[in-house]
């Protein structure tokens, strides 16, 4: 099975105390494909191996809404065909600094307004 090699990873907003990371990558053009798992870990650049996260399916997009809050997320990609046979893993891509955060207002006639958002440090 070829390397997977390309990820994109965007911020999106989320509630408090997990961030929303989007992962996209190129398709396997193979006609065995079964499907693709995401791996994912923290630190960014740690050599260890990453852990399972999710079997995906046959898409080539994962919304992660579990990464952790305030650290540094790496995630890789398999491949893996319908006799079960597992791609090496994509090149790690790194999301750096996920904070979700939130921040109470009070306006000129005393409304008190909650703000909630994510994004990198």
């Amino acid at each position: 099975m070829p390397i997977l090699v390309l990820l994109l990873m965007l911020i999106a907003p989320t509630a408090a105390e997990a961030a929303s990371v989007t992962l996209t990558w190129n398709a396997n053009t193979e006609s065995d494909l079964a499907g693709y798992k995401v791996y994912r870990g923290t630190p960014c650049g740690n050599p260890a191996a990453l852990p399972f996260l999710a079997d995906v399916g046959n898409v080539t997009s994962y919304i992660d809404t579990s990464a952790p809050d305030g650290v540094d997320v790496e995630y890789e990609i398999t491949a893996y065909d319908t006799s079960g046979n597992e791609s090496v893993r994509s090149n790690r891509a790194c999301k750096m600094h996920i904070v979700t955060y939130y921040k109470s207002v009070t306006d000129a006639k005393g409304v008190l307004w909650g703000l909630v958002g994510s994004g990198p440090k």
